[in-house]
């Protein structure tokens, strides 16, 4: 019996995530709900503000999907 539960767990963390991971997503979430931030074009997921650093933009301020680097969405700031 002991075995099954441990399995089970086992399986539940590898399809879920753990407890931090949870937390993390939740709090990134939440932050992106109180600015006011867009949805990402490509995955749906929440955008935070950010900088471009580089090239012609750089000093600019843009949406990018906090999903990055598994996501490069992004969208312009209005």
């Amino acid at each position: 019996m002991l075995q099954r539960q441990l399995e089970w767990q086992h399986h539940h963390f590898l399809e879920h995530g753990g407890f931090r991971e949870s937390l993390s997503s939740d709090r990134k979430n939440l932050r992106a709900e109180q600015e006011g931030a867009p949805t990402c074009p490509l995955c749906s997921g929440p955008m935070q503000r950010r900088q471009a650093r580089a090239g012609d933009k750089a000093g600019q301020a843009f949406w990018g999907c906090t999903n990055y680097p598994n996501c490069k969405g992004i969208r312009p700031m209005n």
